[in-house]
C-alpha cells in the first residue's frame, strides 16, 4: 500500500476527525494518479484516507474556499446517507453559489456569449508550427463563467467556447507542468481531429503524458512531433 503522507504539503483545517490537507498535485499525477486534479475525498479517489480531504496546491491560491466548501458539502451529505451522485450534485450547487457570490460570474461573457479574451487570457506562451496559439488563461474565471469542472487545459474539440486555433492552459498549474499538459492537449486534439472519441483520445493522451513524467527526456521529442518546440 502506498504511503499517501508523502503527498501532504500542509494541514489546511481540521473538522473533528476530518483533516483537510494541501497536497502536491504534480507529484500525485506523476506517481499515483495522472487524473488527479484540484481536490478530492475518499469517495472520489479511494486511495485518499477516509478521514482526509485533499486540496491541490494552487499556483494562484484564490479558489481554496470554493473547493473546501464543495468538499465539505459532499462529505456531510454522504455522511447523512445520500448517494455519491446526490452528494456531488449538492456540492456543485454550493460551489457555484460561492463563485457567484464572489462576483466572478459575468466577467468574461458578453451579450453574444463569446469570451472577452482580454479577461480570460493571461499570457501567450507561443505558437505551434501549425499556427495554434497556446494561451495561459485565468482558470478561476473559466470555471466560474464557462465550466466549473475545467481543469489543467483544453481545446475547442472539447470546449466550444475555446477559439478553434487556441490551446488553453490553466494558470493554476505549476510552470513545471505546462509542457506535460500541453503535450496532453495537443495529442488529444490531434486524435479527436482524426475522429477519435474524447474518452479514447483522453485515455491515450494521459498515457503519453504519464510516460513523459517518468521519461522526461522524451517530452521534447513528443512535443516537437506535434509542432511545439521547447526552447
Amino acid at each position: 500500500m502506498i504511503d499517501t503522507k508523502q503527498f501532504h504539503l500542509k494541514k489546511v483545517d481540521q473538522y473533528g476527525d476530518l483533516t483537510i490537507w494541501e497536497v502536491d498535485g504534480e507529484k500525485i499525477r506523476a506517481n499515483l494518479d495522472i487524473e488527479f486534479s484540484g481536490f478530492a475525498g475518499h469517495s472520489d479517489k479511494p486511495y485518499i484516507p477516509e478521514n482526509e480531504l485533499w486540496l491541490e496546491h494552487e499556483h494562484h491560491p484564490d479558489e481554496h474556499k470554493f473547493y473546501i466548501d464543495h468538499m465539505l458539502a459532499q462529505w456531510k451529505t454522504e455522511k447523512r446517507g445520500k448517494t455519491h451522485e446526490q452528494a456531488m450534485n449538492l456540492a456543485y450547487k454550493v460551489e457555484a453559489a460561492e463563485r457567484k457570490k464572489s462576483g466572478d460570474s459575468g466577467k468574461t461573457l458578453g451579450p453574444d456569449h463569446r469570451h472577452h479574451s482580454a479577461k480570460v487570457h493571461r499570457k501567450l506562451l507561443g505558437k505551434t508550427d501549425d499556427g495554434l496559439e497556446v494561451w495561459l488563461v485565468n482558470g478561476r474565471l473559466v470555471r466560474s463563467d464557462y465550466f466549473i469542472d475545467y481543469i489543467e487545459g483544453g481545446h475547442h474539440l472539447i470546449y466550444p467556447w475555446v477559439p478553434e486555433k487556441e490551446i488553453w492552459l490553466d494558470d493554476d498549474l505549476k510552470p513545471s507542468e505546462y509542457n506535460f499538459v500541453l503535450l496532453h492537449e495537443l495529442h488529444e486534439r490531434s486524435l479527436m481531429a482524426k475522429g477519435w472519441t474524447y474518452g479514447k483520445a483522453h485515455a491515450d493522451s494521459s498515457k503519453i503524458e504519464l510516460y513523459c513524467h517518468h521519461h522526461p527526456h522524451h517530452l521534447k521529442v513528443e512535443l516537437a512531433a506535434l509542432g511545439w518546440h521547447i526552447k
